[in-house]
Parts: C-alpha cells; sequence; structure tokens
C-alpha cells in the first residue's frame, strides 16, 4: 500500500468522529469505478501519531494500513479497488481519536416500470468486469423471489425484463431488483420500483398473460390497482390508431374483470388497451390512467394447445400442481415445497427444475414455462438422512453433529474430550465413537472428526470415569533442583510439586520419596521423616478407588560457608577476617559445619589493590546476615566484588573548542584537545560513548569523523565494554555551509527546480542547505523550465546565481536559480474546412495554415505579440470562400497585438459562404450575381412578360439551375436554400403582336 502526504482539501462528504471528538475522515470522492485507487484523508488525530486506518471490504474481508500524522494531526493514504462491488467501510483511529467513513464503487444497476406499457419491469446494468458472471432477481412486495435473469459473462453492461403475471401472489406495492455477482448479491445494489397499478389482456380463469387474439375469438382483461372514489372505463386502440370505449364508467371497485369479443373482420396489426380515469361519470378529467404493452389480433386459425408435464426427481416423492392443457403462448407459474418428507430420519429438500432438460437456475423454486409446445417441468431434490448423535453412559454430555445431511457426504461431529463430575476429583474421559458400521468413522479415537451419512444412523460417544490423585511434599525448598519422588518411573523435583493426575478408576501406580535430598555441593540438606494420606510408607502401591492426596514430610540441616565473588589472583591484599583470623585469596572458599544457635564475626575489606596497573577489585556488598550471627539455618557469607578499570578520552581536530563526554545521554564530563577525560568504570560495564557532533561555529561547523586508538570506526555512540583500560581518541572534521535557493517561482510550481549531487528538489525544498566536508565536491543543475499547478502557466530559467558546477568546497556558499513566468497561449480557427489551403492567421510574422492549427506558444509574462486572421478566405474563386466573423478567448480583434498576462487561447470564428451566378438575356434578375452565406434562403425571380421594342414583348420559358439551384423549372421564380456554388440561367422566348383590323 503506497502512502502519499499531499495537500488538505477537505470535500463536502465527510465523516467526523465520535461525540466530541475532533477528528474526521473521508475519501476523495464518494463513488470509483472498480480498477481506480481511492485516498482516503484524516485530520484531527494526535501528531505525529500513527493511525491505524482500518477497510472493511463489501466480501466483510479487513485491509489495515499504518500511517504517521503529521505535526496538525493530518495524513492521507491511497486504497487500491480489486473489482470487489459494494459499500468500503473506513475506520481510523490513533488509539484516542477515531472516526468513521465509507465509499463504493460505480458498479450500476437501474430498474423501472411505465404504466403505458405495464406489464414489465425492466433492469438495466453497467460497469461490470467482462471475466465475472452476473444477474438479477426479482422479487415482489412481499419479499419473496418471483424471477431470475439469466447470468451474463464476458459483457460490460445488460438488460433485462421480469414479466408480471395477473397470477402472481403479491403484485402491487414495492418490488426490489438485486444484482449478483459470481452468485454473491452485491452489497448496496438493489432497487425499488413501484407499481401500484396494472391492467393484462389475459384468458378466461384471468390468471394468464395472452398477447395474441384471433379474429372473432374473446378477449379477457383484468385491471387492479383502481381507487374506489373514481370512475374508470376501458377503451380499446386499433392498429390504425382509432379509439372505442368498450365499457360505461364504473366506480366504487378497486379491479376489474370483463371480456370484449373481437369481430370476425376486425383489424389485424397491434392493438393496445387503456384504462381511463375519470372524476364523475360525466368523464370530468379524464385521463390516462394505465395501459397494456401492444397485443396482436390475427386471422390464424385458434391457436394450438400444449401439454405440460410436471414431476420430480426422485420420482413420486410429491405432487406439484400445474401439471394439464394450456393454449399456445400461456404462462404457466410453477412453485415446488422446500422440503419434502419421507420415511423416518429421511426428506428431500428442493435443488432446481429444470425444463426439458434444461436448469433453470440452482435454488430457484418458482419458475414460468411459456407453452408454446409440449414441455416436461421437473422439480429435483436430494435425500436427506438424519444423523442422531449421543452419549454413553446417557446424559453425560450432548455431542455436537445431529441434524440433516444431504445423502453420501461426510458429516462433522464432536465432543468434549473431558466432562466433569465433581470438580477437581472425578471427571469422565472420552474413550472413543461407535456405530453400526465402525469403518464409516473416519477416526473412531479423535473428538472430533467426520462420519459418511448413506442413511439414518445413530453415533455414539463413549465415555470412562477417572479419579484426581495428588502427589505433594513438605518441608522441602526450591534450592534443591533434584528428584524428591519417583511415580510410574516418572521423576518430580520441588518446582513440579504438588503434582495431580487423572487415573482411571481401578487402575494401580506406584510411588517412592527419596531421602537424603543433599543441596548445592553438601551446603544443606533434608531427610524423610512421614507419609501422610492415601498410604503411610515411604514407597508403596496403589490401587485408584477415589481422589485424595499422598504427601511426603521431609526436616533440614544446615553448612555454614565464607567465599567470595569477582576477585582473581592478582589481588594482593587481606580479603576477609574470621572470628579475628586475616584470610587472604587463596584461602577462599571457607567452609565449616555450625552447630544450631552458635555466634561468629566476620569483615570482608572494601578495597583489594591489583597487580594489573590501571586496575583495581571494589566491594559490592556481602551476601549473608551482618556479623555477629547467631546460626538457626544454613548459611553463605560471600563477598561480592567488582573490578573496575580506568578510562581515558582525547580529542584531535577541535582546535580551541570543548566537547561533552557522555554515557548515552548522560554527561560524564568534557573532553578537548588539551585536557582529556578520566574516570574509573566498573569491570563490564557498557558505555555507549558519545561527545557533542556537530559544534557549529557560523557558516563552520566541527562534525565527528572516526575513533581511534584503543576504539576504531565512526559508529556514534561508540559502544564499549570495559574489559579493560580504555585509551580513546575522537578525531573531527571541518565542513562549509552551502545553500541552494531561487528566485521568480510561487507555490504553483510542482515539478523539479534543481537536483543536487543526483537528488532533485522542487519549490517546496527550497531555499535547500546542506553541509559539505572541506574540500568536497558537489554538482548542481537547475531545471531549464519548472511546471505550474496553473494550466497554460510554467517557469524559465533566466541564469543561476553562484560559482557554476562542479564546485569544490572551501568555504561557505550561496547558489540561486533565477526564473521568469511564462504563459502557453494557443491561435486556432473554426468554420474553416480543409479545402482552404492558403493562409488563415499570421502570428509575429509567421504565416499558419488550417493544418497548421491549433499552434501554441510559451510567452514570456508582459511580452507583446501581433496576429492577423485573414480574410475572405477563397477556396474557388466566384464558387466558396470563408469569411471572418469575430475573434474569441484572449482578443476580440482580426487583427492586433495582445500582451500576455495570462494563458488562453485566440480562435478566429469564420463562416462560410457559396458564389450565385445570375444569368438573363432581360429584365435586371433579383438577385443579381453574388455571394451568399451557407444556407441562405433565396428566391430568384425575372418580370414577365418583359417589353421589348414595339410590338415586341419577351416571355420567361423557366430555368437552368445547377448546384443548390433545381435542374429546371417553368415558371418565371424559383426558391432554394444555397449550400454549394450554384448558377441560375433565365431563359426567355420572344413574342410578336398581331393587329387584326377590318
Amino acid at each position: 500500500m503506497i502512502i502519499f502526504i499531499l495537500a488538505l482539501c477537505i470535500p463536502s462528504f465527510i465523516s467526523v468522529g465520535k461525540a466530541g471528538d475532533t477528528a474526521v475522515v473521508w475519501t476523495d470522492k464518494k463513488d470509483y469505478r472498480p480498477d481506480e485507487t481511492a485516498y482516503i484523508y484524516g485530520y484531527g488525530f494526535t501528531p505525529y501519531s500513527e493511525v491505524n486506518v482500518t477497510v472493511v471490504r463489501p466480501d466483510s474481508n479487513v485491509s489495515s494500513i499504518f500511517v504517521s500524522a503529521d505535526q496538525f494531526g493530518y495524513f492521507v493514504c491511497g486504497y487500491v479497488l480489486d473489482g470487489v462491488h459494494g459499500v468500503f467501510n473506513v475506520t481510523a483511529t490513533d488509539g484516542i481519536h477515531e472516526a468513521e467513513t465509507s465509499f463504493s464503487n460505480c458498479l450500476l444497476l437501474r430498474a423501472y416500470w411505465r404504466s403505458h406499457c405495464c406489464w414489465y419491469i425492466w433492469a438495466k446494468a453497467c460497469f461490470l468486469w467482462p471475466w465475472k458472471s452476473y444477474y438479477v432477481k426479482y422479487f415482489d412486495p412481499a419479499g419473496v423471489e418471483q424471477g431470475q435473469s439469466q447470468t451474463y459473462s464476458g459483457v460490460w453492461w445488460f438488460k433485462d425484463n421480469f414479466t408480471i403475471l395477473p397470477s402472481l401472489p403479491n403484485i402491487l406495492g414495492q418490488w426490489s431488483v438485486k444484482l449478483y455477482q459470481n452468485g454473491v448479491y452485491v452489497h448496496g445494489r438493489t432497487r425499488y420500483v413501484t407499481i401500484n397499478r396494472m391492467v393484462w389482456t389475459t384468458n378466461s380463469t384471468y390468471n394468464g398473460l395472452v398477447k395474441s387474439f384471433f379474429q372473432g375469438s374473446t378477449m379477457y382483461y383484468k385491471a387492479i390497482g383502481l381507487n374506489s372514489d373514481k370512475y374508470y372505463r376501458m377503451v380499446l386502440e386499433t392498429p390504425s390508431k382509432t379509439r372505442f370505449n368498450i365499457t360505461s364508467w364504473t366506480t366504487g371497485v378497486t379491479s376489474l374483470t370483463g371480456s370484449y369479443v373481437f369481430s370476425s373482420t376486425a383489424e389485424t396489426g397491434s392493438w393496445k388497451l387503456h384504462v381511463r380515469e375519470a372524476n364523475d361519470a360525466s368523464g370530468t378529467c379524464e385521463h390516462h390512467y394505465v395501459d397494456t404493452c401492444y397485443f396482436e389480433v390475427t386471422s390464424a386459425p385458434p391457436p394450438p394447445e400444449y401439454y405440460l408435464t410436471v414431476q420430480t426427481d426422485p420420482a413420486g416423492i410429491v405432487t406439484i400442481p400445474g401439471e394439464g392443457w394450456y393454449n399456445v403462448s400461456t404462462y404457466v407459474n410453477l412453485t415446488a415445497p422446500d422440503v419434502v418428507s419421507g420415511s423416518s430420519g429421511i426428506r428431500y429438500t428442493f435443488s432446481y427444475w429444470d425444463v426439458d432438460g434444461i436448469s433453470q437456475g440452482m435454488g430457484t423454486n418458482s419458475i414460468q414455462v411459456f407453452m408454446d409446445s409440449n414441455h416436461t417441468a421437473t422439480a429435483h431434490y436430494v435425500t436427506q438422512y438424519y444423523l442422531n448423535v449421543t452419549s454413553n453412559p446417557s446424559g453425560v454430555t450432548t455431542p455436537a453433529g445431529s441434524g440433516w445431511y444431504d445423502a453420501n457426504t461426510n458429516a462433522s461431529i464432536f465432543t468434549p474430550e473431558f466432562v466433569g463430575i465433581t470438580p477437581d476429583q472425578s471427571r469422565y474421559r472420552f474413550d472413543g465413537w461407535t456405530t453400526t458400521d465402525m469403518d464409516e468413522i473416519a477416526d473412531p479415537s479423535a473428538t472430533s472428526t467426520t462420519v459418511f451419512v448413506d442413511k439414518p444412523k445413530t453415533v455414539t460417544a463413549n465415555y470412562v470415569v477417572q479419579y484426581n490423585i495428588t502427589f505433594a511434599q513438605s518441608g522441602v525448598e526450591s534450592d534443591f533442583t533434584g528428584t524428591v519422588v519417583t511415580i510410574d518411573g516418572v521423576d518430580y523435583n520441588v518446582a513440579s510439586l504438588p503434582v495431580s493426575f487423572w487415573w482411571d478408576s481401578g487402575s494401580t501406580h506406584n510411588f517412592a520419596f527419596h531421602s537424603p535430598l543433599l543441596v548445592s555441593s553438601g551446603l544443606k540438606r533434608y531427610l524423610w521423616t512421614s507419609t501422610a494420606g492415601l498410604s503411610n510408607q515411604q514407597s508403596d502401591t496403589i490401587t485408584v478407588a477415589g481422589s485424595g492426596s499422598v504427601t511426603g514430610n521431609y526436616k533440614t540441616q544446615y553448612l555454614i560457608t565464607f567465599q567470595q565473588t569477582g576477585l582473581d589472583d592478582s589481588a594482593v591484599d587481606t580479603v576477609l577476617t574470621v572470628n579475628g583470623a586475616p584470610k587472604n585469596f587463596s584461602d577462599l572458599p571457607l567452609s565449616m559445619w555450625v552447630d544450631n544457635g552458635s555466634t561468629i564475626t566476620y569483615c570482608y575489606s572494601s578495597l583489594i589493590s591489583s597487580s594489573v596497573s590501571g586496575k583495581r577489585f571494589a566491594l559490592i556488598d556481602v551476601s549473608g546476615p551482618p556479623s555477629p550471627v547467631t546460626v538457626t539455618d544454613a548459611l553463605t557469607f560471600t563477598g561480592n566484588y567488582k573490578v573496575q578499570y580506568l578510562l581515558t578520552l582525547c580529542t584531535n581536530g577541535l582546535g580551541t573548542h570543548v566537547t561533552n563526554v557522555y554515557n548515552g545521554t548522560d554527561v560524564l564530563g568534557t573532553a578537548s584537545d588539551a585536557t582529556p577525560y578520566t574516570e574509573w568504570f566498573d569491570q563490564g560495564s557498557q558505555i555507549q560513548l558519545n561527545i557533542d557532533s556537530p559544534i557549529v561555529d557560523g557558516s563552520q561547523r566541527f562534525v565527528f569523523n572516526y575513533w581511534s586508538g584503543d576504539a576504531s570506526g565512526s559508529t556514534r555512540p561508540l559502544s564499549i565494554t570495559l574489559d579493560s583500560a580504555k585509551d580513546i581518541t575522537a578525531n573531527y572534521k571541518t565542513q562549509f555551509l552551502v545553500t541552494f535557493g531561487q528566485t521568480g517561482l510561487d507555490n504553483t510550481a510542482n515539478s523539479v527546480v534543481v537536483t543536487i549531487d543526483g537528488v532533485s528538489k522542487g519549490f517546496a525544498d527550497l531555499p535547500f542547505d546542506m553541509w559539505v566536508d572541506e574540500g568536497d565536491t558537489i554538482t548542481y543543475a537547475y531545471s531549464d523550465t519548472v511546471t505550474s499547478t496553473v494550466s497554460g502557466k510554467r517557469f524559465s530559467l533566466i541564469n543561476v546565481t553562484g560559482p557554476v558546477s562542479p564546485i569544490t568546497v572551501t568555504a561557505s556558499i550561496n547558489i540561486t536559480g533565477n526564473y521568469k513566468v511564462q504563459y502557453e497561449v494557443t491561435f486556432d480557427q473554426s468554420g474553416v474546412g480543409s479545402d482552404y489551403t492558403g493562409m488563415v492567421v499570421t502570428v509575429d510574422g509567421d504565416n499558419y495554415t488550417v493544418g497548421d492549427l491549433s499552434v501554441s506558444f510559451w510567452w514570456d509574462e508582459g511580452s507583446t505579440h501581433n496576429f492577423a486572421f485573414h480574410s475572405p478566405l477563397v477556396v474557388t474563386p466566384n464558387a466558396k470562400q470563408y469569411l471572418w466573423v469575430s475573434t474569441s478567448g484572449l482578443s476580440t480583434l482580426q487583427s492586433g497585438s495582445l500582451t500576455v498576462s495570462t494563458s488562453g487561447s485566440v480562435t478566429g470564428n469564420y463562416k462560410t459562404q457559396y458564389y450565385l451566378t445570375v444569368t438573363s438575356a432581360y429584365d435586371s434578375p433579383t438577385p443579381a450575381s453574388g455571394w451568399f452565406d451557407n444556407g441562405t434562403s433565396i428566391t430568384a425571380s425575372v418580370t414577365s412578360p418583359w417589353a421589348g421594342p414595339a410590338g415586341v414583348q419577351y416571355v420567361c420559358t423557366g430555368w437552368t439551375g445547377t448546384g443548390s439551384v433545381p435542374a429546371s423549372g417553368t415558371t418565371a421564380s424559383v426558391s432554394f436554400a444555397i449550400n454549394e456554388p450554384s448558377s441560375v440561367t433565365w431563359n426567355w422566348k420572344t413574342q410578336y403582336y398581331l393587329d387584326v383590323q377590318t
């Protein structure tokens, strides 16, 4: 899981913490595609705490993400979805604060029903995984499943419908449509459809849906969901859309049934039945209420009948209603009982239907059969047997596993290994399973096993009685680690006593208590004195007849010893004085048996010199009672010494500076190049030796480099063990401060600004300080351009202030990358087609064609640039051209200058014009030849007749056209919409005046 730390941006759909809690948690959006990453944000948690983000998936699997809150209690992390659909519940807690939210993916399900075609409920599912399978189920208002779609796989979406039959038990109310993925319901993917009215074309029993009738046949109808205070009548609509009433207005009812006989010449085709509603018997406010879908009236002969056979597998276990003859195209509902009882210990549970051998879906016990031929519907059942699991003796316990099981399957059975009778005294012990066919139990000796169920059967868990026997001792202490008692050949010491056994009733067992019991090389011992309980012997055999105990009793004897720890043969002084007599290293240890009640005096020396230089011994303490001592117990007196060694620490390279010397975080003293640190430490002391580093002096500092003398390496703190005198030197090196900065950038900069020794740094990292060893070389490179979170904006490098890369560091250095802002400006056009190949726009003296556009430039903020959109753009002279209309974006001018202050576009908008050529020998035609906008409606005309010389006139005989003008006509005018280069030529004939006189 990848964890990102991002800026705080709280959307509107957040979930707050518990009452009184300040914590909130949210996601970057509420719904996701199945392959997206959900980003989870939190705020108000304990700063710098570890937050446990728990995601509970729709399949109940749980994922945990551990992420650190920042100094403001803010965090963000990513969760990758993997195709599981449903609601994901998120909980975030740092142990103090807790908040919750949820999100889901984009698996969509839609469902709807329409009163204008009311027979179907429609369902559509989208955003599916092609490699998974899906189907929908339909549940009536009582929550009973009434249908299931086919299974769809290899698709991104599917659409399905369910037919609502009048025979269904629950129709009016809210239906539920549920989506299933790989056979499992997708959490949250339920859609609801409310049906409050219905009308069907049906048969004479009013329980089937009939979609086709013949001329001369009788149509039956049924309507439900009517309001008793309203008026209703039935209206038929013919294929030619003629409507006529078949009933008068009826009120006071909630349902209607009736019939209508089609005439033998009834119009064939698609008909529709309407239910109309009004406020009174006069039809006031008559309006649509509910319609059927279209049904057919045909001239074919009456439909045949088909036989439906209904049977079970195994055969004959129950009779399911529905077998018989049905008209063609009738839907028949069949429902099988879930469970059918058989003989004692045998029953049958429903599995699935098949129709003509084709399965209708596992577990679906209500199906519809469409009678388009003879069909056989078979309800398949699974045989089950009853398994009775009991105990012997009866009533000891109730073993697990009794119940019904599918035939020829293995049933799991279980019984406790032990069952108490009297607490801590007696119990039953499991002694194996028994049944008629023992080979059908997988492991008769195991408390948890399986049994093969091939018939009704009884399995018995057998038990035997056990008693609790305890062995113990008194008087022997834990300083004796040997064997105290042997029981049935097994040895037991003080630590293992008391020890208890659960032994079967009537079994025999042996024991023996050991004596004497010597402790620690004879310093102390214990002696057996007696045995109490089920026996009084030191060793014996007992036969178990009840619970009880066997206890061995002991007394104590003591020895007095003087000794030392921590000294070696380099010790040169008196170590111990006992009753006035001095004892040195070679005299110890000193042992003596002392009578109970006698008194002795002694004294151990506090410091002892060593023959080894830089080494000594110091008394830690004395083990044993202080002197003088009255002996009432075995005693050992020990003078405990520790070895001490001298530690010396020097520095090199600090000059006049001084460092503290530490053991971990504890200050031990100081050291400098002139004055070392010295101190005695106990042998074996683990010193986490440390010194100050860095020691800063302005832009120069001293940094620890390495250890020398009796130590090496550069690890700090230095872990040393004082097993001898140590003389160690801490060596320092000099470093200088190097700073990288920038000018000209702002907080929208979002790419790498500078790379230092191969490491990228962004805007938020600058200024960046680094300490560099004197004489080391560093490299750097500022990016030529830096991108911005603002679209169309970037930063361009002007120059770099400071020494060029690479740099050998001999003093402190400041390096600055200086940037300027640039914006992206795009030039484009609209309306000009690829048939124009000339220049469209000139930008800063450069010409651009249709094929060049759009074209973009990165220009400095404040810079000025010139442009001009050309017009008109002639494709073909006197045929087609494009004319500039307007400019949109950063300018509204056809040509001008642009001072850059932001990003954007400049788009020249053009319209298309076509040329109309008008030719006429006479008159001045309307319109004359010229350019017209594409799509312009034009009426061209001439005056006819047109007067010529005396006695002569010219009559228009029509026109000849090209392009958008009709090819020809005989009138003196023509109308058309121009959308291509066009011409109209007016044709004339000459007439002469005939003067007839008498």
